[in-house]
């Protein structure tokens, strides 16, 4: 293999690594600012770890997404209403197992 090839090649795959990279950081920062936004939404406006996130489907899609939406830089954060729907899902997941395993090994 030429020099000159496998050093434009070492070149291409350090583009390749750093873009990507960078995606993969901004992705985690975009997730931040938004359960950052949802953290700071006044009591009433969050989801309570009792009630299933079905029960609560309606108060997402009427009150958190909207104010997400507002919040969010639009030109920074070019996300969709789905995706924050999604990272509100999985995170209301994962707070309601470890809220109810709490409550299990408080309850033994």
């Amino acid at each position: 293999m030429p020099k000159d090839y496998r050093a434009s090649l070492r070149v291409s795959c350090f583009i390749c690594f750093y873009n990507t990279s960078i995606n993969v950081y901004l992705f985690f920062y975009e997730q931040r600012q938004i359960f950052w936004i949802i953290e700071r939404l006044p009591n009433e406006d969050q989801l309570q770890l009792e009630q299933t996130f079905e029960a609560q489907r309606n108060h997402v899609t009427t009150t958190m997404i909207p104010a997400v939406m507002d919040a969010l830089d639009k030109e920074m954060f070019s996300v969709s209403e789905g995706i924050v729907y999604e990272m509100i899902h999985n995170r209301h997941k994962h707070q309601r197992e470890e809220y109810l395993n709490k409550q299990q090994s408080a309850s033994h």
